[in-house]
């Protein structure tokens, strides 16, 4: 045989081989997929079941649900220090804080046979259509909401934080709820242009109270129905905003409830209620603060731009 030939055989014979190591690497050092919850609708009552949560294949935009909390939570900030800016004027005009306030035109909606778990969602109409003064129906926010049922991997059972979703069904008794962000990016799908809702969560509750009520602005708390004690209930594992499952765990807390202060005086706070048709309910300043804080001090307003 001609050495010339041989040697090419053998090149090629090397170079194939060289080629299939480097792809056998490149495979074996691919990461697991990761376990991406879907953006989904939350379902209706009819399409409810008993035993899960399906999860539907419609998707969300990238405005509504974002892949990093904090970029958001870091975002709502800068909003709402450039804009308190621009009203510093307005506040300095208030001589003395008021010593009581009560918003009385702010709409008010019942949850009970509509949204048993769903007290965000009802609380955030009442402040949507006080700011935009025309009714939004339900179906119409829920369909901008991500909702997530449990997945068990690994004997653990797993969801995403309340941050990043709503835990479960709004229309089932079973369902658990969602935090500030989560209501954040629903609102500012569809609030009019010219508003923004920004995410106050970490603010002590007077300070709330007393700096946005008095320019008629209600605010959504985050506390406890009736003021109760709130209990550990339900730990899941946390996927974290790109969809791994992590080792960090979230412990839910039972009686979490979401109302709209609307008014103070010098020793109760006053919210529109969506629990059980109660309608106004007033509820001590200092048992207010402690469920507020006890819960994780969550709260949503929505400002001009």
């Amino acid at each position: 045989m001609n050495i010339k030939h041989q040697t090419g055989i053998f090149s090629g014979i090397f170079i194939i081989f060289l080629l299939f190591l480097l792809f056998a690497g490149t495979a074996c050092a691919a990461p697991a997929d990761p376990k991406i919850f879907s953006e989904t609708e939350c379902i209706t009552k009819s399409e409810e079941s008993t035993e899960s949560i399906e999860q539907n294949s419609s998707e969300i935009s990238e405005e509504i649900f974002t892949e990093n909390s904090t970029e958001h939570l870091e975002s709502s900030e800068t909003i709402l220090k450039n804009s308190e800016n621009r009203k510093n004027s307005a506040i300095s005009d208030i001589i003395e804080i008021p010593e009581s306030v009560l918003l009385e035109d702010v709409p008010y909606y019942s949850q009970e046979n509509i949204l048993p778990t769903g007290c965000e969602i009802i609380s955030a109409k009442m402040l949507l259509e006080y700011y935009s003064r025309k009714e939004t129906e339900i179906e119409e926010m829920l369909s901008v909401i991500s909702c997530q049922s449990f997945h068990t991997e690994h004997d653990r059972l797993y969801a995403p934080h309340p941050e990043d979703a709503f835990i479960g069904n709004p229309y089932s008794e079973s369902g658990y709820g969602c935090f500030a962000p989560v209501i954040v990016r629903m609102l500012n799908h569809l609030l009019p242009q010219q508003y923004q809702a920004v995410d106050t969560s970490g603010t002590d509750l007077q300070a709330l109270a007393q700096t946005y009520l008095p320019q008629g602005m209600p605010v959504l708390v985050w506390a406890t129905i009736g003021m109760w004690n709130p209990s550990p209930t339900s730990t899941w594992y946390l996927y974290n905003s790109r969809g791994y499952a992590t080792d960090h765990q979230f412990q839910w807390l039972a009686n979490e409830h979401c109302m709209v202060l609307i008014g103070y005086d010098t020793e109760y706070y006053y919210f529109q209620d969506p629990y059980e048709s109660n309608g106004t309910m007033k509820f001590r300043k200092d048992i207010s603060g402690k469920r507020y804080e006890e819960i994780g001090s969550y709260s949503v307003v929505v400002i001009e731009k």
